[in-house]
């Protein structure tokens, strides 16, 4: 049985007022005010604020003029080349899983989730293709008057829609003879072609079956596209650039060849129809090299129109509406390209990072800091205030040689640096300056515990430090002397009984065979004070006296809990399964404690599942846990969620959220028994 502190409202609606899967927001980065913070569904979560880190590279298909990107986040973006910066921000979206393609279906963009469901924007409705965990979806086209995805095991689902406009299933079927479908596209006859050994061909007969077709040269394939308006379909084989002429649905005949060299590598092209020449462009960009656009006719006689060298990245070209070509190196600039011969260019300049490492909310909530990645050495820090549109904007920020850790008080930043001269904690002050103030020499560590600040003592991996002086630290001991190692794992709270020290509990990085108990004071420095054998998940009650935690570790279904009234003698009091594993080894990714409730992050082991991941908001009632509210399913936890200063952050692999709870009445003891579902609300 599945336990009832899990919810899935997704496989029972579609209609996305009433699910919790995702909620598209319109954001504009100039407005002064932005109604961002609206419950989630039917969940108690509410979106606070994104910040994406995808002008680089992430991107998918032309809506009119504006690039739609995909991934954790869903965003349509508006280019403005000569503005500083060169993007703004429409709409975004938290994905209930990975946005895996995007597909302009009946004039309308359609997000495909790699969990399983289909996402239309415009209206905000769902429809969910298949409920099992063991399957995962990749791609979608347009093939006649039907729309077919893609997944793992041979799945597909053909769409239309019904006499109200809404998309239906016309037919689901998860066991052809056919492998994932990776790459993709379909031609105006209702016939699609995928990877499967080489280019598979297929049909779509009116009643929305699908016929498999047969296999054109049995190569790698690496990407797929068909002409808007010719009976062309262009196939990136392992060695070459391959032209097919559509014959009727789900039938092809080789042309010829656009260009012979190694495809590997090359995701995507994109090509666009010039309706007054009756002649497809076909850009094609490859990693660490070159873009190339070619022009082809409808007799299939093609043209090199335009090379140009890009060096390093993992490039992505793609042709807006009106023919411009916009292209990005996937590394530090992006370029627009116009005019009849696309000899007109703007190079844009993208000084975001590169995605996201650590995220800290200052303890009165009017601030955040973040330190991100860059697709070389420095990393980037960033400061800003507020949240909704101050949060998603660029902020103020900072290069630094390597680092990954951050965190905010109310004063100042603080950094992890490691350079030639050894590793060091950084000091900036909040501003506009962002002003360097202070630079202290630290040990070299190997983990990444996230950081923490309270009580005015900072928290690290391998040390602690007063902040009573918060522009210069002291350091007031490391964890390595006292364990001989730091730690990859902890929590902190105030110390039990004491209004100055705090409780540290953690897992080391060298013996991770036990769960460790640190006494933090001022005067005695780091105090060594019990241990509780295995590892795992752990979370610390920021409201009782409580540790959760995973009991027999990573990937563990159950959740143990402990009374630390006296941290030196732990008691523990109860432990209850969560979810049941199942097939897909689902269990607890992560926990993090705010205001009394227990979210906990629930994920499946991976490949071959898909990684359905939802946050479970639950409250232990001294006996039991009980649901707290309907989960929120999300993007798969690349590092997790932590709260802070009233905040749920986020960060995920291209992405960060800022998300804010509002928990129920908690009912009485007695009122808290499975049968009844939800806590009442009253």
């Amino acid at each position: 049985m599945v336990s009832e502190l899990t919810d899935r409202p997704d496989l029972r609606r579609i209609w996305a007022p009433n699910s919790p899967l995702i909620l598209a927001l319109t954001l504009c980065l100039a407005a002064s005010a932005i109604a961002l913070a609206a419950p989630i569904g039917e969940t108690r979560y509410r979106l606070e604020g994104v910040r994406s880190y995808s002008s680089a590279a992430t991107l998918s298909l032309a809506d009119g003029e504006h690039l739609v990107r995909c991934g954790e986040i869903f965003q349509r973006v508006a280019i403005h080349p000569y503005d500083s910066p060169p993007f703004g921000l429409i709409e975004f979206g938290l994905a209930m899983s990975r946005a895996v393609d995007v597909e302009i279906y009946d004039g309308t963009p359609r997000v495909l989730e790699q969990e399983g469901t289909l996402w239309t924007p415009e209206g905000d409705t769902r429809v969910r293709l298949s409920e099992s965990d063991l399957r995962s979806w990749y791609s979608m086209a347009t093939a006649g008057e039907f729309l077919v995805c893609g997944g793992s095991t041979g799945s597909f689902a053909t769409l239309r829609p019904d006499r109200s406009g809404d998309l239906v299933i016309a037919e689901l079927v998860d066991s052809l003879p056919a492998t994932s479908s990776w790459h993709m596209a379909g031609d105006r006859y209702g016939g699609f072609y995928f990877e499967h050994g080489g280019l598979r061909s297929a049909r779509i007969d009116s009643a929305g079956h699908v016929e498999l077709g047969k296999t054109y040269e049995a190569r790698l394939v690496s990407a797929i596209e068909s002409s808007p308006a010719l009976d062309h379909l262009y196939a990136a084989h392992d060695d070459q650039i391959v032209l097919y002429r559509v014959e009727e649905a789900g039938a092809l005949t080789r042309v010829g060849s656009l260009q012979e060299r190694d495809t590997r590598g090359l995701w995507r092209m994109s090509v666009w129809f010039d309706p007054d020449r009756r002649i497809d462009r076909v850009a094609v960009a490859y990693p660490y090299d070159s873009l190339f656009v070619f022009e082809v006719d409808e007799s299939g006689a093609s043209s090199l129109l335009l090379a140009d060298f890009i060096g390093r990245g993992w490039p992505q070209a793609l042709f807006l509406e009106s023919g411009r070509l916009y292209y990005a190196n996937g590394f530090d600039r992006a370029w627009l390209l116009e005019g009849p011969s696309l000899e007109l260019r703007r190079e844009m300049p993208l000084d975001q990072p590169f995605g996201p490492l650590d995220l800290s909310v200052a303890p009165s909530g009017d601030g955040w800091a973040e330190i991100g990645g860059t697709p070389i050495r420095p990393m980037v820090v960033a400061y800003g205030t507020g949240t909704g549109a101050g949060f998603a904007a660029p902020g103020r920020r900072r290069l630094i040689e390597n680092g990954n850790r951050i965190a905010i008080n109310d004063t100042h930043v603080y950094a992890n640096r490691s350079n030639d001269q050894g590793p060091s904690l950084l000091v900036f002050e909040r501003g506009d300056s962002l002003a360097l103030v202070d630079s202290v020499s630290v040990s070299p560590t190997f983990a990444s515990m996230p950081w923490t600040i309270e009580r005015g003592l900072l928290v690290t991996e391998n040390a602690v430090f007063d902040l009573a002086d918060p522009a210069h630290p002291e350091l007031l001991g490391e964890f390595s002397d006292v364990q001989r190692a730091e730690l990859q794992r902890g929590a902190t709270r105030p110390f039990p009984g004491s209004e100055t020290d705090l409780l540290v509990v953690g897992q080391t990085w060298w013996y991770s065979d036990s769960l460790w108990f640190f006494r933090i004071s001022r005067q005695g420095g780091i105090e060594k004070i019990n241990s509780e054998p295995r590892t795992g998940g752990l979370a610390l009650d920021d409201s009782r006296d409580l540790l959760y935690r995973s009991e027999r570790g990573d990937g563990d279904p159950s959740i143990a809990v402990y009374d630390i009234s006296d941290p030196y003698q732990p008691v523990r009091i109860h432990e209850q399964t969560i979810v049941e594993a199942g097939p897909a080894d689902r269990h607890v990714q992560t926990m993090t404690s705010m205001d009394g409730i227990l979210h906990v992050g629930l994920c499946n082991g991976g490949w071959p599942e898909n990684f359905r991941s939802e946050l479970v908001p639950l409250w232990f009632d001294g006996a039991r846990f009980v649901p707290a509210g309907v989960s929120l399913h999300v993007p798969w936890f690349s590092t997790g969620t932590s709260g802070q200063a009233g905040y749920l952050t986020m960060v995920l692999g291209g992405a960060t959220a800022l998300l804010t709870y509002d928990p129920p009445p908690l009912p009485r003891r007695e009122e808290c028994y499975f049968g009844d579902g939800w806590p009442p609300s009253r």
